[in-house]
């Protein structure tokens, strides 16, 4: 059982009436599992309360453009195999549901694509334990991307030990072609998930 203290003492016994009197009492405890996630969403890398929007604004054509606050997540667990957060999408895209038209996701530079959208994850931190590293293809750098589809994707791990004070950062980036259909509705939600390997 977890959170729990076993003790123990022995005592040797040598055929039916042998024994000797029992030892000393030793004891040890099984480690309570824990684990804490927290997300913030904000330009600046401080705790805000839900609900969770993130915004890009007026989106400019055939430019990529960086949504102005990032999604901020904390993960501690004392799991021995380590902590992982995962993220999904739930339109493959940002979605105008007035026009009927998606901006695609993609794993790219959307600097060189004609159009896009995905996630790129910063360099993570933590106090101790880990470390907690990005994971492919979110662990990219400037206008490098990730797909955010319906399939369930690693984002983060804490290289298979536990993690004390993990923090890390993500960017929502999309560059609309000089094609895309204007809207003020395209929208997508993302699904963040940790987990703990006990």
């Amino acid at each position: 059982s977890p959170g729990t203290t076993y003790t123990i003492k022995v005592a040797a016994r040598q055929g039916s009436f042998t024994q000797t009197v029992y030892g000393p009492t030793d004891s040890a405890a099984t480690v309570q599992p824990s684990l804490t996630f927290d997300i913030d969403v904000s330009s600046s890398d401080t705790e805000t309360p839900p609900p969770y929007s993130v915004a890009f604004g007026d989106l400019a054509l055939g430019s990529v453009n960086t949504a102005t606050d990032s999604i901020w997540i904390d993960l501690d667990t004392n799991a021995l195999n380590g902590g992982f957060v995962y993220i999904y999408g739930t339109n493959s895209g940002l979605y105008s549901t007035v026009q009927g038209y998606t901006i695609s996701l993609t794993t790219t530079d959307l600097a060189g694509a004609s159009e896009g959208y995905g996630i790129r994850s910063s360099t993570a931190t933590q106090t101790s334990g880990g470390p907690l590293s990005a994971s492919a293809p979110y662990n990219t750098a400037s206008d490098n991307v990730g797909v955010v589809d319906t399939t369930i994707r690693t984002l983060y791990s804490s290289s298979n030990v536990p993690v004390t004070g993990g923090r890390g950062s993500v960017f929502v980036k999309a560059k609309p072609s000089n094609l895309t259909p204007a809207s003020n509705d395209y929208s997508d939600t993302l699904t963040l998930i940790a987990s703990g390997s006990f």
